[in-house]
């Protein structure tokens, strides 16, 4: 998971939520800008801009993105069969 937020703030959430899994932090939102995730939503003066829409991508062992899913193009379903029917 990539998020705009701080290290130290999604570190206290992942021990709060017991998360174990790496959580990535972008307060630049250089990744979420280059996956092309970037909400539009939210203007450049608000604090909130820079979080990127529900997004999710598949990544083969080069490195190479081979499937993406979006909550925007209705692609995107949060139950994880429907990723991991990709992967299979």
């Amino acid at each position: 998971m990539v998020t705009y937020d701080k290290q130290e703030d999604i570190a206290a959430y992942a021990k709060r939520a017991g998360i174990t899994f790496p959580l990535l932090s972008d307060p630049k939102s250089e990744a979420i800008r280059a996956f092309g995730v970037l909400s539009e939503e939210v203007q450049e003066a608000s604090s909130w801009y820079g979080y990127a829409d529900p997004s999710a991508f598949v990544i083969d062992r080069t490195g190479k993105v081979t499937q993406g899913f979006s909550a925007l193009e209705h692609r995107y379903d949060s139950n994880p069969e429907t990723i991991l029917s990709v992967l299979r």
